[in-house]
């Protein structure tokens, strides 16, 4: 069977050092401007490791240290994605570019072309791909919409998901596949050596290969070790794998303004909205849901002081019921077609303060769920 290609470019050096400034993170230790923290061995013992603050560059109090490739994946990933973008803004490619970070993640995004309803853009952002012990770059195309533009058929044909007659676009993969080795081409001389003199470091510039294997059939279990290929039907047929050994309480948090989706949500959720497609969390889970078991935690607005309210309320429900579990159903609003930041950092937010108290927390998009036929066929 043949390979396939994946969409990474990988780096030609199977293994490769760098050099690095480090300082010992210490009790109180507060962050410098370009330092990041990894961990990485604190002598000639790779086994025993401590954390670090780590630049680039030289700095007081930091000690000269040069690391190998496999000391630590993440650093590593760090320093290909610092090297890339100095050899762009030395090398200064044909097309528009700009860096961008987001939590533990780095892209550069090049602007191939623009239009009117937005730019259709390759990103490269760094990789590890340990079937082969191979570091490179994830490089792939999209679509990035204007704010102000409504999502149409255009913008969807921009995007490759509809073909030029707006049709379902067959072609999809092809499609991309075509954008990315045209611009492979175009750029590869810019950003093939990334490297220093003294630690040299190259991108090949093909996509990596990978053997071929087929899976079996997926399959799940359930309750009494029940078998079957569907999830929900499954559920509905033999039960849960492991049912929750606690009564629970719901915890709606919301502003007033989607008060009227809630209550569909509640209904939905009892099974007694859309019964032909979902019965109800009784039904399938074994789960007690009604007026006596359900709470409003009431929501002001989306600043970070009523976000921390909200979370002290549900940490009180679950203090002041320990029999119970306390499960959040957090109805957000949410742009679902652009980049929304405001409401990301709510939604990473909230899930952390749960996570962090032992609380399971389901989020629920308005914008996606909102009109009735859209939460019909959710819910399940």
């Amino acid at each position: 069977m043949a390979n396939i290609r994946l969409n990474i470019l990988p780096i030609k050096n199977k293994q490769f050092s760098f050099k690095v400034y480090r300082k010992l993170k210490l009790e109180g230790d507060k962050k410098e401007d370009n330092t990041w923290l990894y961990n990485l061995p604190q002598d000639m013992d790779i086994n025993e490791y401590r954390s670090y603050w780590i630049s680039f560059i030289p700095k007081n109090e930091f000690e000269e240290y040069i690391v190998d490739s496999n000391m630590s994946i993440g650093l590593s990933k760090k320093y290909i994605f610092e090297q890339l973008v100095k050899a762009l803004n030395v090398n200064k490619p044909k097309f528009e570019f700009k860096v961008k970070r987001l939590f533990t993640d780095c892209f550069v995004d090049f602007i191939i072309n623009k239009y009117e309803k937005g730019n259709k853009i390759i990103y490269m952002c760094p990789y590890y791909l340990e079937e082969q012990n191979t570091y490179g770059f994830i490089i792939d195309f999209k679509f990035s919409k204007n704010i102000d533009v409504l999502f149409d058929k255009e913008v969807q044909k921009l995007s490759l998901s509809l073909d030029v007659n707006g049709r379902s676009n067959k072609n999809y993969y092809s499609d991309k596949f075509r954008i990315v080795q045209n611009f492979i081409t175009e750029v590869y001389e810019g950003i093939q050596n990334i490297g220093t003199e003294d630690e040299p470091i190259e991108i090949s510039p093909n996509l990596v290969e990978t053997t071929v294997f087929h899976l079996n059939k997926k399959e799940y279990i359930f309750s009494n070790n029940n078998i079957s290929s569907s999830q929900f039907q499954g559920i509905r047929n033999y039960g849960a794998y492991k049912n929750i050994s606690k009564e629970v309480t719901f915890a709606f948090i919301f502003e007033d303004r989607f008060r009227s989706f809630a209550n569909e949500l509640y209904l939905s959720l009892t099974g007694k909205l859309n019964p032909g497609t979902f019965p109800g969390l009784e039904q399938m889970f074994n789960i007690n849901i009604n007026t006596k078991n359900v709470n409003q935690i009431k929501l002001a607005n989306y600043s970070l002081e009523a976000m921390s309210q909200a979370i002290n309320e549900v940490k009180t429900l679950q203090n002041n019921n320990p029999e119970r579990k306390v499960v959040g159903i957090y109805i957000e609003d949410c742009a679902v077609d652009s980049e929304d930041l405001p409401a990301s950092n709510n939604y990473y937010y909230l899930k952390y303060h749960f996570i962090k108290n032992n609380l399971p927390l389901q989020v629920v998009n308005y914008r996606k769920l909102g009109e009735r036929n859209s939460l019909k066929w959710s819910t399940s």
